[in-house]
């Protein structure tokens, strides 16, 4: 065999290890959100059956600000994590300081809180509830925060055996639970200690301890990337809360019920592109490394990919047969059905924008991508007020789909534009301007 012919299989050889080993990624991504949704998604249909109407409403208001808290440390940590350069081998002790630190801190803020407002009302069911998620904040944001970690370093599968630990814990806690004992503060601390004791694993895998100048150099060193993505964030929560608000108000509940019931339905979908999100970003990470100046047509092309995968996949939702849906959702499926259409479309739309808003933010433009959202999140509920009064919550839900597809064409346009600024305006600098 000659050299070269030696050489060419030496390439392929590891070309389709590497392929191997993204596919293995891919899937310990997509394992570990199946793994943490099905944990809050079990514990909901729990407290469902354990506690009575009004218990539930304080269970799902509590996970609700659960998430809330998640949302605003995956912004502060997570985000800005995912988005600097992986160490594939060791992360760096420092880097693991900082951003544990950094969520303890946040989960250390919101424990306060919860202290400060069970001072003022002791007897709320509601606010005994929050007492209980804020003592095992801390711990549970590290638990989120180790996830991260183990993303970055490509190690998925570490993530997932972390969540099927407070998975099974949070089961474990609920079958041993007497029913007469159970109530909306004990149910959550079910949920909630398994939470804190896979967070307590972590932090032992991790070697972590507290420092609050470590947390603040994170925060400090990263404010730029940190306070577009917070704001991201709180227009990205705003506008999910607002439209159901808006869908309630004006349609009433039974179309609420046929929004959310849609919703159900299509969860399957959101758990695997919430997963491969992950994974793109990763790609995106290696790709603007590797070959900045391609980095439009690369994104373009793998988001396209994942837009496309994501609207078949709502597509076969809708015409799942009648009887499965009535299994899925009962008298719901009826009104929900019609809904699926347009929102095979949000989401479809919404794959496609997230590889503009990924690029923006490895290029250093984060803030521009906050500066579209906080044009389009307005127009958009203004959009669906107005076609919900005129025509129902379908209306509202296509009026949606349809501004997201102009609010994507506005990212994408922000994207290319910039990077073409910084890529190929001074070509005698000797290479890209990219800014840090």
């Amino acid at each position: 065999m000659t050299v070269r012919a030696t050489q060419r299989l030496t390439g392929s050889n590891a070309s389709r290890r590497l392929k191997a080993q993204q596919t293995f990624r891919l899937l310990g991504n997509v394992t570990d959100q199946g793994l943490s949704s099905l944990t809050n998604l079990l514990v909901s249909l729990f407290s469902a059956h354990l506690l009575r109407v009004e218990a539930f409403g304080v269970v799902s208001v509590v996970m609700t600000t659960y998430f809330v808290c998640v949302g605003v440390a995956r912004a502060v940590v997570g985000d800005p994590l995912m988005l600097s350069r992986a160490q594939p081998k060791a992360l760096p002790r420092e880097t693991v300081s900082q951003v544990a630190s950094a969520s303890f801190g946040i989960g250390l803020l919101f424990a306060l809180a919860t202290i400060a407002l069970w001072a003022v009302g002791p007897s709320s069911g509601l606010t005994r509830a929050l007492v209980v998620l804020g003592v095992g904040m801390p711990l549970l944001l590290l638990q989120d925060v180790a996830r991260y970690i183990a993303f970055w370093r490509g190690s998925p599968w570490g993530a997932a055996a972390n969540d099927l630990l407070w998975l099974v814990g949070s089961l474990v806690a609920l079958f041993l639970l007497p029913h007469q004992y159970a109530s909306a503060a004990t149910v959550l601390a079910c949920w909630v200690g398994s939470g804190a004791l896979a967070g307590v694993v972590s932090v032992m895998y991790l070697r972590w301890r507290p420092s609050a100048p470590a947390g603040w150099s994170w925060v400090r060193e990263n404010s730029r990337l940190i306070m577009p993505m917070l704001g991201d964030y709180g227009l990205i929560a705003s506008l999910q809360q607002g439209t159901i608000y808006v869908v309630t108000a004006i349609a009433g509940l039974r179309a609420t019920a046929a929004f959310r019931g849609a919703l159900v339905a299509l969860g399957p979908v959101n758990v695997l592109t919430a997963g491969v999100s992950v994974f793109l970003v990763q790609l995106g990470r290696r790709s603007f490394d590797a070959t900045p100046k391609k980095l439009p047509i690369i994104i373009l092309r793998r988001s396209a990919v994942m837009s496309a995968a994501v609207l078949t996949l709502c597509i076969a939702v809708y015409f799942m047969p009648t009887e499965l849906g009535e299994l899925l959702l009962g008298d719901v499926w009826e009104r929900a059905r019609p809904l699926i259409l347009p929102f095979s479309f949000v989401f479809a739309t919404a794959a496609l924008n997230f590889g503009a808003t990924t690029g923006l933010r490895l290029i250093g433009e984060a803030g521009r991508s906050f500066r579209v959202r906080a044009v389009a999140a307005p127009l958009m509920l203004i959009a669906v007020a107005a076609a919900c009064i005129h025509a129902g919550v379908t209306a509202a839900v296509w009026a949606q789909a349809i501004t997201g597809l102009l609010a994507t064409s506005m990212w994408w346009w922000m994207f290319v534009a910039s990077h073409r600024q910084q890529f190929l305006a001074s070509p005698a600098n000797g290479g890209p301007r990219h800014r840090r």
